[in-house]
C-alpha cells in the first residue's frame, strides 16, 4: 500500500548525471548507475513505503481509540447491539492496526531505509563537490563509503527487522519449555 506515488528517478536524474560526467571509465559508470543509484532508488522508495505504513497504522490506532470511549457511553445509554458491534469493531481496528505496524517493524524499517539513502546521498554529494582529488582517489572513496554504508544497512537489517527484539524470544523460549 503506497499512500504516494514516490518517483526517485526524477529526484536523482542531475545527479546520477553528474557523476557520470566524473567518471573515468566505463566500470566507474556501471558501479554508479548499477550499484549505487538502483540502490538509493531502492531505499528512497522502501523507506518511503515504511513511513506510509506507519503513518496509516497511527492514525487507525489514534483515531479508533479517540471515538471508541463516545461508542462505550453511547453503548450503555442507548443499550442496543449496534453500538457493541461498533465498539468490538474499533478495538479490533485499535489492536490490529498497531499490531500491524509493530509485527512488520515498519518503524524501524523506516529509519533504517532512511540512514541508508541519506548516507548513499551524501557520498554521491561528496564526489560532486568534495575537495579536488588526484584522478581515481576521489572515486575509491566513494566506493569505499557506499559498501560500508550497504554493510552497516544489512547489519542493521539483520539486527534490527530480520531477528525478534528480545521480549519476543524470551517470550517464545517460555512457551516451548511449556509444550516440550
Amino acid at each position: 500500500m503506497t499512500l504516494f506515488r514516490h518517483r526517485p528517478a526524477d529526484r536523482y536524474e542531475s545527479l546520477k548525471e553528474e557523476l557520470l560526467a566524473l567518471c573515468s571509465s566505463q566500470a566507474e559508470g556501471h558501479y554508479i548507475t548499477d550499484r549505487w543509484l538502483e540502490r538509493l532508488k531502492t531505499a528512497y522508495t522502501a523507506g518511503h513505503r515504511a513511513r506510509d505504513h506507519v503513518y496509516v497504522g497511527r492514525f487507525l490506532s489514534i483515531g479508533a481509540a479517540t471515538v471508541l470511549p463516545a461508542v462505550v457511553s453511547a453503548q450503555a445509554a442507548f443499550r442496543t447491539g449496534w453500538w457493541t458491534v461498533a465498539a468490538v469493531g474499533l478495538s479490533l481496528v485499535v489492536a490490529l492496526s498497531g499490531g500491524f505496524v509493530e509485527i512488520t517493524r515498519s518503524r524501524e524499517r523506516w529509519q533504517l531505509y532512511r540512514r541508508l539513502r541519506d548516507e548513499l546521498e551524501a557520498a554521491g554529494w561528496e564526489l560532486c563537490f568534495g575537495p579536488a582529488e588526484t584522478p581515481g582517489h576521489g572515486f575509491e572513496r566513494f566506493r569505499t563509503r557506499v559498501e560500508a554504508a550497504l554493510r552497516e544497512f544489512q547489519r542493521g537489517y539483520l539486527d534490527d527487522i530480520a531477528n525478534p527484539p528480545e521480549h519476543l524470544e524470551a517470550r517464545t523460549d517460555r512457551q516451548d519449555e511449556r509444550s516440550g
